[in-house]
């Protein structure tokens, strides 16, 4: 760029801005969108920023800002300073606000965030009454060559707070073995392709260590749980009516969840982590943690095998044995979708 040139950032800032569902369009040298200040029920995008992201100036209420400044409030990358990395949460909460704020408007038009499309039907075991009732969502999010890659995505509420969230990619958009491959070329794409696009990505700024999942859906006291390690498993057997919570991986445990346990009336704990080195280890450094406050029972699953890969046979002994523990399913989801 030679002296005296402005550094173009417009196609920085609509990517920005789109991806928490705000309108941004180019127009001349600004990036235009609804505008930010709070005191302003923009319908029609009047909050101009100029290409190099230094100046906003909104046409109708004369409200300023630089791009970094809305950036911070709306929870998006930065362009200058410090902030390098886009804070996902902070981002979708602020998305949820404006989302919110235009329903209550009658000029404005609804902004519908990408993040906040609802998930229609069923997904691989899941039926659609539980992903219903746990407010999955549909979750776009960019691959490394700035194509999009869809998920299913999980939010984090605790305590009618969003603490995070994690999506999966949905088989749609993943490799397909092609005819005249092998199925070592194919396993060695696979592999590239997760690489760089991950199966399950959790939103930048999750606070998983504060969370088990899903802890809002259980308004009831919760005297028998099932412990399991991610979302799949745990929706797998909330789906087949076994009251379960997720500690959302293994190095995420901390004794805040031990309390969230103690808040929702635990008495009884069965451990079921994935059937692997890994997650025997880190079930055992649980169980030796949670055995001074609740009697706790340990599933030793077969190698290899998580909750999720459960046959029908075991998973009707395991809801035998909870129920027989005391358990009690303490929502009905069936009839909520």
């Amino acid at each position: 760029m030679g002296r005296g040139q402005v550094q173009d950032n417009s196609e920085f800032m609509i990517r920005q801005f789109t991806s928490v569902g705000q309108p941004a369009v180019p127009k001349g040298d600004d990036v235009m969108i609804l505008c930010p200040n709070p005191q302003h029920d923009d319908s029609n995008p009047s909050f101009g920023i100029d290409k190099s992201g230094k100046m906003g100036y909104c046409f109708a209420c004369g409200w300023k800002q630089s791009y970094d400044q809305v950036a911070e409030k709306l929870g998006l990358q930065k362009l200058f300073g410090e902030g390098g990395k886009i804070d996902e949460v902070k981002a979708l909460q602020s998305a949820i606000a404006a989302f919110e704020a235009s329903q209550t408007s009658k000029d404005k038009k609804l902004i519908v965030p990408r993040m906040l499309k609802k998930w229609q039907g069923g997904f691989k075991k899941f039926s659609p009454e539980i992903l219903h009732a746990l407010d999955t969502q549909a979750w776009a999010d960019y691959r490394k060559d700035g194509t999009l890659v869809r998920r299913i995505f999980w939010p984090f509420w605790q305590k009618n707070q969003l603490l995070g969230g994690t999506g999966r990619i949905i088989p749609e958009d993943e490799p397909k073995r092609r005819k005249t491959e092998s199925p070592e070329t194919f396993k060695r794409r696979l592999k590239d392709f997760y690489r760089d696009n991950p199966k399950y990505r959790n939103l930048s700024g999750n606070k998983a260590k504060r969370v088990l999942f899903p802890y809002d859906s259980y308004e009831d006291l919760l005297p028998v749980v099932l412990l399991v390690e991610g979302p799949t498993s745990c929706i797998r057997m909330l789906d087949v009516g076994i009251p379960a919570m997720a500690i959302l991986g293994i190095r995420n445990w901390s004794s805040t969840k031990k309390t969230l346990l103690l808040g929702k009336g635990c008495k009884k704990v069965v451990v079921a982590f994935d059937g692997d080195p890994a997650g025997r280890s880190a079930r055992d450094d649980i169980v030796a943690d949670l055995d001074e406050l609740f009697d706790v029972h340990v599933l030793d699953l077969p190698d290899g095998q998580d909750p999720y890969d459960l046959s029908d046979k075991w998973i009707k002994w395991l809801r035998k044995k909870v129920y027989r523990m005391g358990a009690e399913f303490p929502f009905d989801y069936r009839d909520a979708a």
